[in-house]
């Protein structure tokens, strides 16, 4: 048997489409999860081939991404990636199993590299990782409102749902089968996001910006209880600010500090001694009065 796994956005779902389509893997074999998660997934024992994709080296502890792959070596057929940090994994696989670059997208990447890959579905996998820098798509606000109800509504077995729905209507619309149902369920929780929007718009108004700087620096603290969508509140922020800090708790009450920057001269991921990720947005988890100081710190260095 086959699997996948795959980074839970839409850039990673796309993705997974795309694998599905060219290696004959049906949806009911991917694996979404977050690279810090890597060591918490389950694979069955009869699964013979492995594909990942859009799976940075977690830069929290880059030795779990290294111990998956050593316990899966023999199984691991392809990585595919385009997040900084890729030399490791080349390293510690080989190069002839991965396939990685600085591309802005790992759908772009996957056409770059010989798989035959609808313009469409690169188009929206660009707008959703790198916002700042692509125009949002048709297709993917359609597919992300849907997908961004699943992760906040914090309901793991709905949100697998969603996202399994994205694939099977990717692949179908690839395929020119019917896939009217995947619309429709589409639709409708793209439509429950709207609540999620307003409270975004809300958010971005309560920014405050931090003086001192030579960029316009905004920061928020958000309330536990308010669902946002943390993508969009960026883009709205850097209508005003270079950088935006955004301090939150998740679902573990888990103190979580997030910076992203509008700046393309600006590689967040070298300025904080990261091992992996993307260079416009990092999250740095614990103390938020601690992180909030280390970050001010390195921004008054700039």
């Amino acid at each position: 048997m086959k699997c996948i796994i795959a980074h839970g956005d839409l850039d990673g779902i796309i993705s997974a489409s795309i694998l599905s389509i060219n290696y004959n893997i049906p949806p009911e074999n991917i694996i979404f999860t977050q690279p810090f998660l890597l060591d918490k997934i389950t694979i069955q024992e009869d699964v013979e081939e492995i594909y990942i994709v859009d799976i940075a080296v977690n830069n929290r502890n880059p030795n779990i991404t290294k111990e998956f792959i050593e316990r899966y070596r023999d199984k691991i057929k392809l990585w595919i990636d385009h997040h900084e940090g890729y030399q490791l994994l080349k390293d510690w696989l080989g190069e002839e199993r991965i396939i990685a670059g600085n591309s802005p997208s790992c759908p772009q990447l996957m056409r770059e590299s010989g798989f035959t890959v609808p313009e469409e579905w690169v188009a929206a996998a660009n707008a959703a990782d790198r916002p700042t820098e692509y125009k949002e798509t048709e297709l993917s606000r359609f597919l992300n409102r849907a997908l961004k109800y699943g992760i906040l509504s914090e309901d793991e077995e709905l949100k697998e749902m969603i996202m399994k729905t994205i694939v099977r209507y990717l692949v179908k619309s690839y395929k020119n089968a019917d896939y009217t149902k995947e619309e429709r369920l589409l639709e409708e929780y793209g439509k429950l996001y709207e609540e999620i929007e307003e409270n975004t718009i809300e958010s971005a108004e309560e920014i405050q910006e931090i003086l001192g700087f030579r960029y316009k620096v905004g920061y928020i603290k958000l309330e536990r209880e308010k669902k946002v969508d943390i993508t969009k509140l960026f883009i709205l922020a850097y209508k005003r600010y270079d950088f935006l800090i955004i301090q939150k708790c998740n679902k573990e009450d888990e103190e979580i500090t997030l910076i992203g920057t509008k700046l393309k001269e600006v590689n967040l991921v070298s300025i904080f001694n990261l091992k992996s990720g993307a260079p416009f947005r990092v999250s740095l988890p614990g103390p938020h009065e601690e992180k909030l100081n280390f970050i001010l710190a390195k921004l008054q260095e700039l």
